[in-house]
């Protein structure tokens, strides 16, 4: 599902939870949960919005009501020292965003 930055705005809804989703090269895609469903933040072109900081995250949903939000990370490392594949190495962090509640 997409979620337009745009029509988010209009309707300011609580939103459920945030994942901020980072990347190498300083790169962040947020993925949402509104009222149940969940789906990655588009511009008003219908891409995919990328952010270079939290700092810029924060500051575009700086008005939005936020009940959780946690910054995930997944790591390549073991995979490209030639390690033992790992179940999982996702790291994820809690992270405030918007007005908590």
């Amino acid at each position: 599902m997409n979620i337009q930055l745009a029509l988010l705005r209009q309707d300011n809804p609580v939103i459920e939870k945030v994942w901020v989703l980072s990347f190498e090269m300083s790169v962040y895609l947020v993925k949402i949960s509104v009222d149940g469903k969940h789906g990655l933040v588009y511009d008003n072109h219908g891409k995919a919005m990328k952010f270079t900081s939290l700092g810029q995250i924060r500051d575009v949903f700086a008005d939005f009501v936020i009940v959780q939000a946690e910054l995930v990370h997944q790591s390549a490392y073991g995979e490209m020292i030639g390690a033992a594949e790992e179940p999982d190495n996702t790291m994820r962090l809690p992270i405030r965003l918007g007005q908590n509640l």
